[in-house]
Parts: C-alpha cells; sequence; structure tokens
C-alpha cells in the first residue's frame, strides 16, 4: 500500500474513532427501553408485554451480528452507517405511533435492535483493521461511547417523558440519533486493504488446529467446536449476556422495586452504572492487550460479578446505599466482559 495513504489514516483514523463513540447512541438509545416501561403502562398497555421488547431485542444480537458483517463487506462501513441509520430511524419513529403494545414490541424490540446491531458489528470490525495494534483499546473506547451515552440518554428520556408525551420523546431522540449516525457515515473512513500503521507489522497468521510456536492461531470452526473450553466460554456469555441484558431493560423498576427509590433516583444510579460499564471496559481492553489476554481476563470478571450478585441478591437488603454499591461494582464487571466478548468478534485475537 502507498506510504503516503498509509500516513493520511494514521491521522484521521482518530477522527473516525470519535465519530462511532458517537454512533454509540444508537445502542445506548437501547437503555431507554426500561424507561418507557412504566409511561407506557400508564396508557393502558400491558406492561409483561412491553418489557418483552428487550427479550426480543436480545435475540436480535445473533441476527444483526451476522447480517451487519455481511453488509460490511458487501457496501462497506460507510454505507452501513447511512442504511442502517436510516433504518434505526424509521424503526423507532414508528413505535412511537404504534397502537398496541405488540407493534411497539416488534418495531422497538425487533427491527430497531437488528439495524442497532448490524451498525455495532460493523464498527468494530472496522476499528479493528483501523486499528490493529489497539484492539483492545478501541473495543473498550466503543464501550465507553455506548455506556458513556447511555449514562446521558437515560436520564434525558426520563425527563423527557416527565415533561412531554412518552411517544414525542421517542421520536425527537429516534430523529436526533439516527441523523448523528447517517451524517458519521458520509464523514468516517474505511480501512483500505492491507492497511497497517506506522511501525506496526501484521503478526504471522495461519489457521490450524495445533498450536504453533510465534504464530498468532486461529483455529477451524469444526476444530473450535470440539473444544470444551469453547463451550464454557459460549455458556459463561451467554448467560452473562441475558443477566445483563435483563438487568438492563429493567434496571428503573427494578431499582424503584428493590430500594423504593424515586424514578429520578433510579435514573441516577443507572448513570453511574453505565459510566463504569464504559470506563471499565476501556481499562480492562487496554490491559487486554498488554498482559493475560481476554480468555483470562473475561473469566476472573464473570467470578466477580457472580460472587457480587450472590452477595446482594442472598442478604436481602433494600438498602439504596448498598445498592449503588452494588452496581459500582456489577457496572465494573460488565463493562469488562462485554468488552472480552466483543474482543471475541475480532478474528485471530480472542484466541491467540
Amino acid at each position: 500500500m502507498n506510504n503516503e495513504l498509509n500516513r493520511n489514516i494514521d491521522k484521521v483514523r482518530w477522527i473516525t474513532l470519535i465519530l462511532v463513540l458517537l454512533v454509540g447512541s444508537t445502542s445506548a438509545f437501547l437503555n431507554c427501553l426500561s424507561v418507557y416501561i412504566t409511561p407506557l403502562a400508564e396508557k393502558g398497555w400491558n406492561p409483561s408485554v412491553i418489557v418483552f421488547a428487550y427479550t426480543l431485542m436480545m435475540f436480535m444480537a445473533v441476527f444483526g451480528s451476522l447480517i451487519g458483517g455481511k453488509l460490511q463487506q458487501k457496501i462497506g462501513n460507510k454505507n452501513v452507517l447511512k442504511v442502517c441509520g436510516l433504518g434505526f430511524m424509521i424503526a423507532v419513529i414508528g413505535a412511537s405511533f404504534a397502537t398496541s403494545a405488540w407493534i411497539y414490541v416488534v418495531l422497538m424490540g425487533g427491527v430497531a435492535p437488528l439495524f442497532v446491531y448490524c451498525i455495532y458489528v460493523a464498527q468494530l470490525g472496522n476499528l479493528g483493521a483501523l486499528f490493529p495494534e489497539r484492539i483492545g483499546f478501541v473495543t473498550g473506547a466503543l464501550m465507553v461511547g455506548i455506556y458513556g451515552i447511555g449514562a446521558v440518554l437515560v436520564p434525558l428520556a426520563t425527563t423527557m417523558t416527565a415533561s412531554m408525551d412518552v411517544m414525542t420523546g421517542i421520536r425527537i431522540l429516534a430523529i436526533s440519533i439516527g441523523a448523528i449516525t447517517i451524517i458519521a457515515g458520509f464523514i468516517s473512513i474505511e480501512a483500505p486493504k492491507g492497511y497497517a500503521p506506522k511501525g506496526w507489522t501484521a503478526p504471522a497468521y495461519s489457521i490450524s488446529d495445533e498450536e504453533q510456536d510465534g504464530m498468532v492461531i486461529d483455529t477451524s470452526w469444526k476444530k473450535l467446536i470440539t473444544l470444551r473450553s469453547f463451550w464454557i466460554l459460549f455458556i459463561g456469555q451467554t448467560v452473562m449476556g441475558i443477566f445483563c441484558a435483563g438487568a438492563q431493560g429493567a434496571f428503573i423498576p427494578m431499582a424503584m422495586s428493590v430500594t423504593g427509590c424515586t424514578e429520578a433516583s433510579a435514573a441516577s444510579s443507572y448513570s453511574i452504572f453505565a459510566i463504569l460499564m464504559g470506563c471499565s471496559g476501556l481499562v480492562i481492553g487496554f490491559l487486554s492487550d498488554k498482559f493475560w489476554g481476554p480468555i483470562k481476563w473475561v473469566s476472573f470478571t464473570a467470578i466477580v460479578a457472580a460472587a457480587f450478585i450472590f452477595i446482594f441478591v442472598f442478604t436481602g437488603n433494600t438498602s439504596y446505599s448498598l445498592f449503588v454499591i452494588f452496581v459500582v461494582v456489577l457496572g465494573i464487571t460488565v463493562g469488562s466482559s462485554t468488552t472480552l466478548a466483543a474482543l471475541a468478534i475480532i478474528p485471530s485475537y480472542c484466541l491467540r
């Protein structure tokens, strides 16, 4: 590749990283679903149906991940942002005009998250190609963007639902976030084939079922599914993902129910949760690049999270102060786990 082009990309790739952090608002918006449960229930919709939007959203992660990667290969990262940003906007606006809870669930919990996951996977792949020497760091930075914006969006959505019709608030956020994503599609850059930052040399690489000294190994999928370590990691991440999604989806009403706090206090505790998830992802991504690697770190953080969940649940304490401490610890461990799970998407990194 032309050295001059390489040098230009070395400089402007940081602008793309910033844009990707802003695009994280699409993922952050999904965390607002818990804010809308009570206002929509007050409109006469069944709360158990409304909550199902978050359950459906979890299943969309699989399809969005597969489709997002294919879309990036076919139309490029910039077009993924434009097309999926527009699709997200239309789906959420459509949900804001829903006349029944089930229509809302399909659009807000199914269609919109599908576009969100396509965007997320495409950005993760593009950042991995733009920053091959800092994969853990930029993945953690992406978590900062998602959860940091989420820390602002959730209280903002709570305030908006208190001051205006809930559907109007949803439309305003959808248009704003969709516009940011589409604009980023015009401004961001894509990693050219064969791009390598100055001073970085791609490690020797091969697909093999045997470990080789000095090589980065990506085990073939046929061999991978026979490994016990793969299934332990897969089951662990699945359980952790279900718990995290469930906790985030019902965070506001859960906090109010457990501690008896106000909706504003519950939203504030979520902000703490979101900020710590983002910051811990950045730190753990950096540490993963330096030593241990993602597999050992994800095991450690999962054990810590499980221990504190056990302590909080089985003590039966309803103190808001204790709940905040629980939120702090859980935010750190969940952010770390989410970042490390994302690293597994990038070929050859997780299994090195």
